[in-house]
């Protein structure tokens, strides 16, 4: 759609939106205390017509502790509708993919991808995921670029961990154990 296309009304929506974000927010006032503040002090609050709840952390502390103390079942009816929100919200899936998208920037598919092209077994051992202990394989990754390297089983991941990811290192490791084989166990 171009931009002549745009109503007036839709304009001052978008210009209202991006001044009202957290993100073009530099301060906020406290509804209770009253000081303007930098929104870092304020929590996140998707329902908030800006984003941030209306009054600052220190505020919003004060309230509740004193909350829990003039009712003293006020902490069990949170916990208990904590406890009904997560069992009806919660997705292992949903979170797993979160997970993967976040640590390693791969989805689920990606990764049954990669099971797949290693026959589900480990890159390094060869072991089947099977016999790993939630019958899923290790992403193994190199921590200066991010990029993923293959999937693992706990052993040869922890390994690779332990030498650092140093191929000197682990060449060094493998030559020990080539000459420890040729000399006679005294």
């Amino acid at each position: 759609m171009c931009p002549e296309n745009v109503t007036t009304r839709s304009m001052q929506r978008i210009t209202i939106e991006s001044l009202e974000s957290p993100k073009m927010l530099k301060e906020k006032q406290c509804n209770k205390c009253k000081k303007i503040l930098p929104v870092s002090k304020f929590n996140a609050g998707k329902s908030y017509k800006d984003g941030l709840q209306y009054t600052c952390r220190d505020c919003q502390k004060e309230y509740d502790r004193a909350r829990y103390i003039s009712d003293p079942t006020y902490g069990d009816r949170r916990r208990a509708q904590a406890r009904k929100f997560w069992k009806k919200n919660h997705d292992p899936a949903k979170e797993r993919n979160k997970k993967l998208v976040l640590q390693y920037g791969i989805t689920i598919g990606d990764y049954d991808v990669m099971m797949k092209e290693q026959n589900n077994v480990c890159a390094i051992c060869g072991n089947p995921a099977s016999m790993e202990y939630r019958k899923v394989l290790n992403i193994d990754h190199c921590h200066e670029t991010k990029n993923v390297r293959g999937l693992l089983c706990s052993r040869c991941n922890h390994g690779l961990g332990a030498f650092g990811d140093d191929i000197d290192v682990m060449a060094s490791a493998i030559s020990y154990l080539i000459n420890s084989r040729l000399k006679k166990v005294v």
